[in-house]
């Protein structure tokens, strides 16, 4: 097979000279040619999962590099939250093989709803990626599976997070199957390092996940793919009190299942032609009681997609790509509870405070059809030293809701409908100044359709538009010698229409309103070295600011999200006997929280209410932590066995999660979240 060199780990998207393979193997007996388009991207961070999985952090799981890529935040334990670039977690999108997913990560954030046998490359975009993806406000994270290999090759593994086992079987010279299952024991593990305490506040999951997968080749230049996966998330915490009115517990429900076909062909012109096709089920659900308090939310989605694109070379120096990315969506919900709860970004409450006493239901179905059209033309000059590619993407959204107005009595009720179109220009310019030195810069604008569960006619308003955003980026690479490289970025992204509470008693049928306008914005170093001489690493830091304006005139408050400080460094190196040594460290900010600076006494309830402070002027301690990873590889027959020791939180430092108060709001403490873990477990290959 014919390819050009690329770098198996990090390859953020290179100087114009640079070409991506595609990985995927040549079939026996006969010689292929696969050359992979360059990514339309200027801040992409692509990697390879075969080196992911050896990383320190991912425990093995190719899929959790994620979390130590330059621009990514932590969430809260337990929360699984992708924050990239101080963007809320809603506003980034997830795809596998282009399809999309609700969640990267299980309940815990300690393991990817996929299972690394079936992941190829993970590729993160923070921002200002090119018109063949949309509909996310921010960051966009690709999942690329792995073509099966030939013959049988299976997996097997146990440690003490969760089994699982996955394999695959060329049954024929055209069809090879696969599948795998993995189920979490964490919540087996964790009363057994973590305090009851600790226990009462954190939600330990229980979790699983599945894959099944078909490949057939048609013919020697097309092929069909067809992939089933889902995952499942479980959890529950309860706080006990002598006091009933305190008593609390919450329980949190989750799962999606997707069916999807692909089928991509090699026409006769030089041009390639995909197809895909899924159709998924979502399924959410939260439950929580605050002392005589209930509140509930159910949500179950039915979606479906299309995606389409021909590419083709019109001339040595400009190549084409024509697509259309279509979803639809079936939603029905309910809810109720408090209109304040649970708390959106930006609401100002204490962990565990009681709500206002209000109580409200609604039950409410949304339809969603979305279909966007894109052209991308990339282009190069002077020898391939410039390169430039204009695309624009047509978002148009059909939102259909089944209820203006709150239900009264039998009177009937009438729906919304609305129509949103917009054009989305794209422009990405890469150019390589000398050999060592390569300038980029991209731009473009977004849109993403209202979420359906803020649509409600009680708790949110039916008629609420999708946002937009609009982001920027420039910087530059610099090649120190055949491995390392050094890139430095600049970004901005500003988030308009954002749904936000009403101020003041909400009108019927709008609680929410689209005033939030969000600004985030800052540099970003990284250092890489390229996998040599048994080594991988890299050093990235991130100074950034995010902040919201909730409605005009209101003040610029900080981001439920912002981080101003990510520092993360990696490194692995494979040692003599088989052995493999790895570290990661992180120091991060700590997450904004809006203070308690007093309290009153209200003589009617015989309770204390908290006096608060300006919204988010007060943060979570600084979290550093360091992560220890050691494995040793043994040959086994035509197989391997990997025994591996991952320490997680290797510092044994506490980090806070949440900051709790006593009843009284006198006394102030921190919810930590679980101890030095160490991971013994046992990979087998063959």
């Amino acid at each position: 097979m014919i390819v050009a060199a690329w770098s198996q780990l990090h390859a953020v998207q290179a100087p114009p000279a640079a070409v991506a393979p595609e990985p995927e193997p040549a079939d026996a007996g006969e010689t292929v040619v696969r050359v992979r388009r360059r990514r339309q991207s200027a801040a992409a961070t692509r990697t390879d999962a075969s080196v992911a999985r050896d990383l320190p952090g991912t425990q093995g799981d190719a899929v959790r590099v994620v979390e130590s890529l330059p621009g990514v935040g932590r969430g809260s334990f337990g929360s699984g939250e992708l924050i990239v670039w101080g963007a809320a977690p809603e506003q980034s999108r997830i795809t596998v093989d282009g399809v999309p997913i609700p969640q990267l990560f299980h309940g815990s954030g300690l393991r990817s709803v996929l299972n690394g046998f079936f992941a190829g490359s993970i590729e993160l975009s923070p921002g200002a990626y090119g018109a063949e993806q949309g509909r996310a406000l921010a960051g966009l994270v690709e999942i690329g599976t792995a073509p099966m290999r030939e013959g049988f090759h299976g997996v097997a593994s146990l440690d003490l997070l969760d089994a699982s086992a996955a394999a695959s079987w060329q049954v024929s010279d055209r069809v090879t199957l696969g599948a795998g299952l993995r189920w979490g024991l964490i919540d087996r593990l964790a009363p057994l390092v973590a305090s009851p305490d600790t226990l009462q506040y954190l939600s330990i999951p229980q979790y699983g996940d599945y894959q099944a997968r078909a490949e057939v080749r048609s013919s020697e230049t097309s092929r069909w793919t067809f992939f089933a996966f889902g995952s499942r998330d479980r959890g529950e915490n309860r706080f006990a009190s002598d006091d009933p009115v305190r008593a609390r517990s919450l329980l949190r429900a989750s799962e999606f299942h997707r069916l999807s076909a692909r089928y991509t062909r090699q026409l006769d012109d030089g041009a390639r032609l995909a197809v895909g096709v899924w159709l998924g089920v979502d399924d959410a659900s939260r439950t929580e009681q605050v002392g005589p308090y209930p509140s509930s939310f159910a949500e179950t989605d039915l979606r479906g997609g299309l995606r389409a694109v021909w590419q083709r070379s019109l001339a040595p120096w400009v190549r084409l790509s024509v697509g259309l990315d279509a979803e639809f969506a079936s939603s029905a919900l309910a809810r109720r509870g408090s209109l304040l709860r649970p708390a959106r970004e930006g609401d100002v409450f204490v962990f565990g405070q009681a709500p206002a006493g209000d109580d409200a239901s609604d039950s409410w179905s949304v339809r969603q059809v979305q279909a966007a059209p894109f052209v991308e033309a990339p282009m190069t000059f002077f020898r391939d030293r410039l390169r430039i590619v204009p695309g624009v993407r047509l978002e148009t959204a059909l939102t259909d809701v089944s209820r203006r107005y709150p239900a009264v009595g039998d009177a009937p009720t009438y729906g919304s409908a609305r129509l949103e179109a917009a054009v989305d220009p794209r422009l990405l310019v890469l150019a390589q100044v000398t050999p060592w030195l390569a300038l980029k810069a991209a731009g473009g604008i977004y849109h993403a359709a209202p979420r359906p569960s803020d649509l409600s006619a009680v708790f949110g308003a039916p008629t609420l538009p999708g946002a937009r955003s609009l982001q920027a980026l420039g910087g530059a690479t610099f090649s120190l010698g055949r491995f390392v490289t050094v890139e430095a970025l600049g970004f901005v992204r500003r988030v308009t229409d954002l749904a936000e509470r009403v101020a003041g008693a909400p009108t019927v049928g709008n609680a929410l309103a689209p005033t939030g306008e969000s600004l985030a914005y800052g540099g970003q170093l990284t250092v890489r070295c390229a996998p040599t001489h048994g080594f991988t690493g890299w050093i990235s830091y991130t100074l950034q600011r995010s902040a919201v304006i909730d409605r005009d005139g209101a003040a610029e408050r900080l981001s439920d999200y912002d981080q101003t400080h990510l520092l993360t460094a990696v490194g692995s190196v494979r040692l003599p006997l088989g052995f493999s040594v790895g570290a990661r460290f992180r120091l991060l900010t700590g997450l904004p929280r809006t203070p308690v600076v007093g309290r009153t006494f209200d003589a009617l309830t015989a309770d204390y209410q908290p006096v608060f402070g300006a919204t988010n002027s007060a943060r979570l301690p600084l979290i550093a932590s360091a992560d220890l990873r050691i494995d040793k590889r043994f040959r086994v027959g035509r197989g391997e066995l990997v025994v591996f020791l991952d320490v997680l939180n290797l510092l044994n430092r506490p980090i806070a999660e949440e900051v709790l108060w006593d009843p009284t709001y006198a006394r102030q403490g921190t919810i930590t979240g679980l101890p030095i873990l160490a991971d013994l477990g046992v990979r087998g290959e063959w």
